[in-house]
């Protein structure tokens, strides 16, 4: 009988014991649990977008960056005999769609491409160059180099940090890039850590062009990876190229300014009558040259 009654005191005990780990340590647990579900479930394209970020952070920095560049030369030029669909026009860019499952499966890649007056080097020199950036970036204030550019086997990468202090924003990129004085030149960004819209990549590749009369002129074709599928393509697709294309222009007149004689000035003030034959116009005896 004393036996009897010691084991139920035991079983009793353990009980005790279990409904207390239940109490106090199962129920908070897995209320927490279903908290956080609710929370992602109410915010399910935030959340995800967190989670992507969390699960895919390492796989984009060890990216093979020939192989991504070498899967989206393949489909150059842009037209419909390599697979892209024309979507529409933009500042006065023609915009393409196609999907790459080599790249991405579901996410389509947005593409638009341009005519510069440059090199392909002075192309990709200009967008891997951090001062110059805020002035053609529409959407970067400020760019900040956490690790300082490497070479290796004729590529350079960094990372940087790009700052939209209008919208308290930040991302970080991790880059890689070829300039060459001879054939094609291309940069590759991958957005780590955030997203600027729906870009999770963009990749610009700069050829030059061997048509008679078009020497010193490269077509320049930009490319942006989505990180969800959307039928509408990024807004800084079109403003990116455009923008760069200006900004070039106006460094090729600031450099063609500087590179000017003293004899030869932007402005010159002349008496009423003076003629040049570099004269572009004149009122009431001021002459304005151009360089550019």
């Amino acid at each position: 009988s004393t036996s009897h009654c010691h084991t139920e005191n035991q079983i009793g005990g353990q009980s005790a014991v279990m409904w207390s780990l239940i109490m106090n340590v199962f129920i908070p647990v897995f209320a927490t649990v279903l908290a956080v579900a609710a929370g992602y479930i109410a915010f399910p394209r935030k959340r995800i977008r967190k989670l992507m970020l969390l699960f895919n952070k390492n796989v984009w920095t060890h990216v093979d960056h020939k192989s991504f560049s070498a899967a989206l030369q393949s489909v150059l030029p842009l037209s419909t005999a390599h697979g892209w669909t024309l979507f529409g026009a933009d500042n006065g860019k023609r915009l393409w769609l196609q999907t790459l499952p080599s790249l991405s499966e579901r996410c389509p890649i947005f593409a638009t491409h341009s005519i510069i007056e440059t090199s392909p080097k002075e192309v990709v020199s200009t967008l891997s160059d951090t001062l110059q950036q805020p002035d053609w970036d529409p959407l970067a204030t400020q760019v900040n180099v956490v690790t300082p550019p490497t070479f290796h086997d004729g590529i350079r990468s960094d990372v940087i940090k790009i700052l939209d202090t209008r919208n308290k924003t930040s991302h970080t990129v991790t880059r890689c890039w070829k300039a060459s004085d001879i054939g094609c030149c291309w940069l590759l960004s991958l957005h780590v850590d955030g997203y600027l819209g729906d870009v999770k990549w963009s990749y610009w590749n700069a050829e030059p062009i061997e048509t008679e009369g078009l020497d010193g002129f490269a077509v320049v074709s930009l490319f942006v990876g989505t990180s969800f599928p959307c039928q509408t393509p990024p807004v800084c697709l079109s403003s990116w190229l455009q923008s760069l294309q200006q900004h070039v222009t106006l460094r090729q007149c600031e450099t063609n300014y500087n590179s000017a004689s003293p004899q030869e000035p932007i402005l010159t003030v002349a008496s009423a009558g003076e003629s040049s034959d570099n004269q572009r116009g004149s009122d009431s005896g001021i002459k304005y040259v151009l360089y550019c």
